[in-house]
């Protein structure tokens, strides 16, 4: 048998070092969460966060990570249901995750809120707006403005420039939180400038599929001026193409931003045309930033991001800047608070003591299947 090498060290001081490796590695590496419903009817919407949160990772880790800490991002499916989505967090929390991206919307929200304040864990949502979740001093930030300032601007767009004093608003329970809030403000904004009280039909995605063609007829039945639906890109698509066999239909149908995404034109074709969007970014922005992510975006996931992308970027970007700043994960409420913006793809991003943002809007529609802003001579 050959003489053992007498250089180096015994195999078990060998075996030793690399499990202590390995350890340090694990050290190193610096977690994010983020939890967004990637699954079912609003699926869409999660996963477009999802990657938007994971480029602003990789781009970080490209750049040599955070302080020499390599980021991961660890992702859990909610499943548009609060049951789930509080398990979610649980088990980022017990991954040891310094901060949170998500949820994307406000139901799911409000359903985690007790378990950040909780564990006083930092957490990012990129596009909840209730405001529900206004003006609280908790661990809840947002890059989204809330529910009640853009309904009032909506209804005053509707009722001043489009001239419309008859208001519909169908909106989906599944994702309460959000849509009633915003229903009663934009009800509460019309009605202060003269319209009609809004007459409201609710249904919910989850569970059995809606009666698209019964809901379709009740809106008939009260003919309004314009239809607003506060929906997913899905459930919006097939309500507006069984509009299409009333005799007579809304003069303007608006939606949300929750439904303005590209799957809104592949699923409602030519039935989508001339829809009016409220939203809180502009698609064809030429800043230099936001043509880089949109190409980086596109080379990665093979598609052009949508708006969630885009806030979830947003939201990931500005708790990696908070990181990489050298604070502590405990100190990311305070730093935040006390800072005095971050860049964001489309302008700075500066928040208020409540961890609320004020951005402004933009109205757009649907032309030759794409978004396009609303034209200024529009009546």
């Amino acid at each position: 048998m050959a003489p053992m090498v007498k250089w180096g060290l015994p195999l078990v001081a060998v075996a030793a070092l690399i499990i202590v490796f390995c350890l340090r590695s694990g050290e190193r590496e610096l977690r994010l969460g983020f939890t967004g419903c990637i699954s079912g009817r609003s699926a869409n919407l999660g996963i477009d966060g999802r990657d938007g949160a994971m480029l602003a990772v990789m781009e970080a880790n490209s750049r040599g990570g955070v302080n020499g800490r390599r980021l991961k991002l660890l992702v859990r499916d909610n499943g548009l249901d609060p049951e789930k989505a509080v398990a979610s967090v649980n088990f980022l929390i017990a991954k040891g995750v310094k901060a949170l991206v998500g949820p994307m919307t406000s139901s799911m929200a409000m359903a985690v809120l007790p378990q950040i304040n909780a564990s006083h864990l930092p957490i990012m949502a990129p596009t909840a707006s209730s405001d529900d979740l206004s003006g609280r001093d908790d661990w809840f930030f947002r890059v989204y403005n809330s529910s009640g300032a853009d309904a009032a601007i909506l209804a005053g767009y509707m009722y001043n420039r489009l001239g419309h004093n008859r208001a519909c608003v169908l909106y989906d329970l599944a994702n309460r939180v959000h849509t009633e809030s915003w229903s009663n403000a934009f009800a509460a904004a019309f009605t202060a400038l003269g319209g009609a009280a809004p007459y409201r039909i609710t249904f919910n995605s989850r569970g059995d599929r809606p009666d698209y063609a019964a809901i379709v007829a009740r809106i008939g039945k009260h003919c309004p001026d314009c239809l607003v639906i506060l929906a997913n890109s899905l459930d919006t698509a097939m309500f507006i193409q069984q509009l299409l066999r009333l005799a007579k239909r809304p003069d303007h149908i608006v939606a949300s931003e929750w439904s303005a995404s590209d799957d809104v034109i592949v699923l409602g074709g030519r039935s989508v045309e001339g829809m009016v969007f409220f939203r809180s970014y502009d698609p064809a922005f030429t800043g230099r930033e936001f043509v880089r992510f949109k190409a980086a975006f596109r080379r990665v996931f093979g598609r052009a991001p949508g708006f969630a992308a885009v806030k979830a970027y947003d939201a990931a970007s500005v708790l990696i800047r908070t990181l990489a700043s050298g604070v502590k994960p405990a100190a990311i409420k305070a730093a935040i608070l006390s800072s005095r913006g971050f860049p964001g793809l489309q302008g700075r991003l500066v928040f208020d003591r409540y961890g609320d943002i004020h951005q402004p809007h933009i109205m757009m529609t649907i032309h030759g299947g794409r978004f396009v802003p609303m034209a200024e001579d529009t009546p």
